[in-house]
């Protein structure tokens, strides 16, 4: 599917579906690149925050490349539309840092 729609990002939900997204990619001859994480940090409510990001960059054989980063917060458990913006605001920006070869620096609080 993804070698057909040629999607820029993906974003999966939880951690199994992205390590299974990376090894079926892997085995089906994208090249993965590991990201660089400086900082990632996005507040999530009151007493939670999210201080890490699993996240790669793949090419596939026709040189399509794409950005897969897991989402932060799995969106049922978002009850808060603040939440929700943060987290899409976080995402958005690592995702334009890693397409561009960066390291991820995103702070959000």
């Amino acid at each position: 599917m993804i070698q057909d729609c040629s999607p820029q990002l993906v974003l999966p939900m939880e951690t199994k579906a992205f390590r299974v997204l990376k090894d079926v990619m892997r085995g089906r001859g994208f090249a993965i690149t590991e990201c660089l994480l400086r900082r990632f940090y996005v507040r999530l409510n009151t007493a939670a925050a999210a201080r890490h990001i699993l996240c790669f960059r793949a090419t596939s054989l026709e040189g399509h490349r794409l950005v897969v980063i897991k989402l932060p917060q799995h969106p049922a458990r978002i009850f808060r539309a603040e939440c929700g913006s943060r987290c899409g605001a976080a995402v958005r920006r690592a995702a334009q840092q890693i397409a561009a070869g960066r390291a991820v620096n995103v702070s959000i609080g």
